[in-house]
């Protein structure tokens, strides 16, 4: 008795032993600590938009959001990771299944003696009349935690699904902040090259005047007239930027036209401050705040549901021990099918040793873990580039904040000097042609400005993108 106990316990050891060894990649980790710091970064990616207190932008985004088609399906794939999960209760308990038949079996020799052969109804003809109709079970015993580890994949996998809801409708709420910001620029830069436009056919009248009098050229005509053309050009060209921002403004509410949106973004040109300052630059970023995106977090989620399904495969190299039922109706005669003396039932434990299936599992292990290694890569890889990502946006948004100064004191000199020439045009010491291309030179200047407000706003919305929410910087109080 005792040799077969070692026998058995052997073959358990083996078992587990076949199992290949899976090298497990490190993960990064790149979080430093920031001394003599004063202030912390909390990071808040749940409705961000909210915390620049545009109204009228915070009802785009709603709109959005509400109606938004990808976020439709991505909310089914939670339904569906939830379900998963659930199937996994007892997934080790076969379901109690009700399994009939009827079968023909034709005898080889149908005049074999059949007087002493346990069974009924049979006479010595070339068909039997099979019937049979009954219901199964089979629990298996968890020994080696395969289903335990295949409801935590499918927990990890849940998670993993409301988290990449939540990164899906983060991205569209930037994708938005993004069209938005490029709607109130082009709108914007089609007034300014509309007043060109109006100067441009003054000029045009004036030159035609001095032409006619003898005081111009009809080069300074032709000239005048393909500049007019030409901003003309540029402002078609608006136009239908214009248009496709609303397109894709359409599309997201999952719809070819929208009064809600047309609403709204005729609304979002009365604001007075139409670039929407959604943060302050902050003076450092710690790195801890990687570790907060939402996509990140997806993929430790996945991460960590692929190490469970690799200890669910790995349970497969030992016996597996499970305790079955059944109970059947069986006769070779239909119409006695039902009877008391057709029934039978059998109750017992059984056990499966992984001998000739082996290679199979070998080669299922072996690719779970490899594809391990792969969601660690990507996460590692995602990590490395959010960090250069960020680094680089701040840094950029540092500049563009500087460069936006420069500009604006750039603007305010060349305006007051606008205001000097207009004062000696009212003194009759210039002529209007004169004023009117000092005008012209203005109104390149407000498209600078334009442009350098367009640029930060578009930094800004990188940055919260990169860092994955609305950030702010709170005062540590005794360096807590």
């Amino acid at each position: 008795m005792r040799k077969y106990k070692l026998i058995w316990g052997l073959t358990f050891i083996l078992a587990g032993c076949l199992a290949p060894q899976i090298k497990e990649e490190p993960i990064k980790n790149i979080i430093t600590e920031e001394n003599g710091k004063s202030s912390q970064f909390i990071l808040k990616d749940e409705n961000w938009w909210s915390y620049a207190e545009n109204k009228n932008f915070n009802l785009l985004v709603e709109e959005i959001l509400n109606k938004n088609e990808k976020l439709k399906i991505s909310k089914l794939n939670i339904d569906k990771s939830l379900a998963s999960l659930k199937a996994t209760s007892f997934s080790n308990l076969t379901p109690i299944g009700i399994g009939g038949g009827y079968n023909w079996a034709y005898m080889t020799d149908p005049k074999i003696e059949l007087s002493g052969f346990p069974l009924r109804g049979i006479n010595n003809t070339e068909r039997l009349d099979i019937g049979k109709v009954g219901v199964q079970a089979e629990y298996i015993f968890d020994i080696w935690g395969k289903f335990s580890a295949l409801k935590k994949s499918a927990q990890f996998a849940n998670i993993g699904a409301i988290l990449q809801n939540d990164w899906s409708r983060f991205n569209i709420s930037i994708l938005a902040a993004e069209l938005y910001g490029k709607y109130i620029y082009l709108v914007n830069e089609k007034k300014l090259i509309s007043n060109q436009l109006n100067i441009a056919n003054e000029i045009l009248t004036m030159q035609e005047i001095m032409v006619k009098n003898g005081l111009g050229k009809d080069e300074d005509i032709l000239n005048a007239k393909n500049n007019i053309n030409k901003i003309k050009q540029f402002l078609n060209n608006l136009d239908v930027e214009i248009e496709s921002i609303k397109n894709s403004f359409y599309y997201l509410v999952g719809d070819i036209s929208s009064k809600k949106i047309d609403e709204l973004l005729a609304n979002s040109l009365e604001e007075k401050k139409q670039f929407i300052d959604f943060i302050a630059i902050p003076e450092y970023i710690d790195s801890d705040v990687i570790a907060k995106r939402l996509d990140i977090q997806y993929y430790l989620t996945v991460i960590n549901s692929q190490r469970e399904r690799l200890k669910s495969l790995k349970a497969d190299f030992y016996p597996r021990i499970s305790i079955a039922g059944e109970y059947n109706f069986s006769h070779f005669d239909l119409k006695d099918l039902f009877k008391i003396s057709s029934n039978f039932w059998t109750f017992g434990p059984s056990l499966y040793l992984p001998i000739f299936n082996r290679n199979k599992i070998i080669q299922n292990y072996k690719i779970a873990g490899t594809d391990l290694n792969i969601f660690i890569a990507n996460y590692n890889d995602t990590v490395l580039k959010a960090y250069a990502d960020i680094n680089n946006s701040l840094n950029l948004l540092k500049m563009t904040e500087k460069n936006s100064d420069l500009e604006r004191d750039r603007y305010l000199n060349i305006k007051k000097e606008y205001e000097n020439k207009k004062l000696l045009f009212d003194l009759g010491k210039i002529s209007k042609f004169q004023l009117l291309l000092e005008r012209n030179n203005m109104i390149n200047e407000e498209l600078e400005i334009l442009k350098q407000n367009y640029l930060l706003y578009q930094n800004k919305v990188k940055l919260i993108s990169n860092i994955g929410g609305y950030y702010k910087n709170e005062v540590k109080i005794n360096g807590k």
